[in-house]
């Protein structure tokens, strides 16, 4: 049967392609590029019709963000998704034009990514978990949980900008509480056992462990730390509550890929990425493990219990 053409009909166009750099691992991660996928299509785009998704993850490595970076660029990508703050600085460096959407950062303007939040600038917006504000309150659930704690470990890069966000947040909640702080320097892998022996040997029982790039991909680790020395821990990224540490309280990360859609969206329809305002949490999500919760041999108190959004079994 010969051929028929049909006159008059535009051509579809290529798929853009939309890069996405990650200083996390590809399993953490791919259940979150399935919200993004998700939320696309809700949107009325179709994967490998519309957009190519091309994902690089730096598997808890950051040396390796720069040439995955160049990898992405590459492919001259209508967009990038960015996770993290050490990926977001290191497109930032190497493009001024393509728009790099965070999907979750701390301080983006304390850390230069963006002259405001109303209107950051450059080639740069999104998603912004700034969770140092939740500090107080998952410190406060951390007493709950643990009654009679006079002291709380807070592990942190001592070098790290948005750490010292932390840091402030924590001194602060602790004054409220009447409790001490007793920090432990984590600046890199090897120091993650010796950080929790260091509080368990002190007396310490509850600990925070601050939410960056470098915990979310050291998170079974920091999570098994945990447990091994005894300490109840928390933090503000519920990756780490799915990798098994007791408790979380920050922004729902989900809901900042979705957003990350609807950033792509506006921008695919000819919006400048300066010009859109940085969101903030709306929703903050607490999460409990309830493996972490008996192996510590720990009870819920009931007013915790009915706060608690989400489980991990």
């Amino acid at each position: 049967m010969p051929h028929r053409w049909v006159q008059g009909l535009p051509a579809r166009a290529a798929p853009r392609t939309i890069g996405f750099l990650t200083y996390s691992r590809m399993k953490e991660t791919q259940p979150r590029l399935a919200t993004f996928h998700g939320a696309m299509r809700e949107l009325g785009y179709v994967d490998k019709r519309d957009y190519v998704l091309e994902p690089r993850f730096a598997e808890g490595d950051e040396a390796r963000l720069g040439a995955l970076a160049d990898e992405i660029l590459k492919l001259q990508p209508a967009i990038v998704l960015a996770s993290a703050s050490g990926a977001i600085r290191a497109l930032l460096a190497r493009t001024a034009t393509v728009p790099v959407v965070s999907v979750g950062t701390g301080d983006p303007v304390g850390a230069g990514f963006a002259a405001s939040f109303a209107r950051p600038g450059r080639n740069f917006t999104g998603v912004s978990n700034m969770n140092v504000d939740t500090t107080p309150k998952l410190m406060d659930y951390l007493l709950r949980l643990v009654p009679g704690t006079r002291r709380i470990g807070l592990l942190l890069d001592p070098g790290s900008s948005s750490d010292a966000g932390h840091k402030r947040s924590a001194v602060e909640g602790a004054k409220a509480l009447g409790i001490e702080i007793v920090e432990a320097p984590l600046r890199g892998k090897e120091d993650i056992d010796a950080a929790f022996a260091s509080l368990a040997a002190q007396g310490v029982r509850t600990a925070v462990v601050t939410s960056t790039g470098f915990t979310v991909s050291q998170a079974h680790g920091i999570a098994a730390a945990a447990l091994k020395h005894r300490i109840a821990a928390g933090s503000q990224n519920d990756a780490l509550a799915d990798a098994g540490l007791l408790v979380t309280y920050g922004s729902d990360r989900a809901v900042n890929y979705r957003r990350a859609a609807a950033y792509v969206d506006k921008i695919f329809k000819g919006a400048r990425a300066g010009d859109l305002p940085i969101e903030q949490p709306v929703e903050l999500l607490l999460v409990v493990n309830r493996r972490s919760l008996e192996a510590l041999r720990l009870a819920l108190p009931a007013e915790l219990a009915v706060a608690v959004q989400r489980y991990v079994e």
